[in-house]
C-alpha cells in the first residue's frame, strides 16, 4: 500500500539522524493481528502514525512532552501536515489560555515535520544539559 502521508515519515528520519529517542506507532496501537484485519476492512483508517517524545512516553501518558499524530481526521492530514497535542510554543499557550505558563495539552495543527522537529531538538537539548 503506497503511504500517502509523508511529513510524518520525514519527521521520523529527522529524529533518528539526530538520535533522539522516540515512540513509533502505526495503526492505532492494536495488536499486530487486529491491526492486519482492520487495514483489510478500512485501509484508509487504519494509516495513522504517532510519534511520542521522550521514549517510553506512550504507555506512560504524564511523562509525554509531545505525541504528534497524522492520519485520518487529523487537523491538516488532507494536506500532509502533523498535529502535536504538547509541545506547545510560549505564544501558541498564550493564545490558548491568555497564560504562556500553562500546561500544554491543547491541540496544533498544520505542522511541518521540520518545525515539529525544531520544537523536539530544542527540548532533547535542554533535557541533556541537565
Amino acid at each position: 500500500m503506497k503511504k500517502k502521508y509523508k511529513e510524518i515519515w520525514k519527521l521520523k528520519k529527522l529524529l533518528e539522524n539526530a538520535k533522539i529517542p522516540f515512540d513509533w506507532i502505526e495503526g492505532w496501537g492494536y495488536s499486530e493481528e487486529e491491526t492486519m484485519r482492520l487495514k483489510r476492512v478500512a485501509p484508509d483508517l487504519m494509516e495513522r502514525y504517532q510519534i511520542c517524545y521522550p521514549k517510553g512516553s506512550f504507555k506512560k501518558a504524564e511523562d509525554r512532552w509531545i505525541s504528534v499524530i497524522e492520519g485520518f481526521g487529523t487537523y491538516g492530514a488532507e494536506k500532509d501536515k502533523l498535529e502535536i497535542m504538547g509541545g506547545l510554543t510560549p505564544m501558541e499557550r498564550l493564545e490558548r489560555y491568555k497564560s504562556p505558563f500553562e500546561p500544554h495539552t491543547t491541540v496544533q495543527g498544520w505542522l511541518t515535520a521540520r518545525n515539529v522537529f525544531n520544537r523536539i531538538k530544542e527540548n532533547w537539548e535542554s533535557r541533556e544539559k541537565l
